[in-house]
């Protein structure tokens, strides 16, 4: 009967550590990563699939799948979170719906270039920054790359 109890206590013990591990490394999978540049900036890349924190939620758009995002944070202070992601919309409907949104979020549009097969609304608003490129990938999809700063 020892021997059964001792057997016993070993499965679960084994069962404890696998769990332990596989939680570990869930974990470990889906936690933003964080490197030091050589100038010092620390690169912060999430998790594939997700959006780095600090992304500011009004530029999302559309439910997209974000084929990249990582946020870059500066000795200066200026954080610059940036997503990468493929439309489900035409190029001139991301211009136009870009367009509407920085104009209803009070943000100044300073530049503009918006002819295929790439384009980027570049806005300002106080001590924010954001750029919009779009580009044509394959087939007529558009790839949209969003990047925000603030100082």
């Amino acid at each position: 009967m020892k021997n059964m109890n001792k057997k016993g206590l070993w499965t679960v013990a084994a069962v404890i550590i696998v769990l332990l591990v596989a939680g570990g490394y869930w974990f470990w999978k889906n936690s933003e990563r964080t490197s030091t540049l050589d100038d010092g900036t620390k690169l912060v890349t999430a998790p594939e699939g997700k959006i780095v924190s600090g992304f500011p939620a009004e530029f999302l758009i559309e439910a997209a799948a974000v084929g990249e995002s990582y946020r870059l944070d500066y000795k200066s202070g200026t954080t610059q979170p940036v997503i990468v992601y493929g439309s489900a919309k035409t190029f001139e409907d991301n211009i136009a719906a870009f367009r509407k949104l920085l104009e209803d979020g009070a943000w100044a549009i300073v530049q503009e270039d918006v002819s295929e097969p790439s384009g980027f609304l570049y806005g300002v608003r106080d001590n924010e920054e954001v750029n919009v490129t779009f580009s044509m990938g394959e087939g007529r999809a558009v790839v949209v790359t969003l990047a925000y700063a603030r100082s």
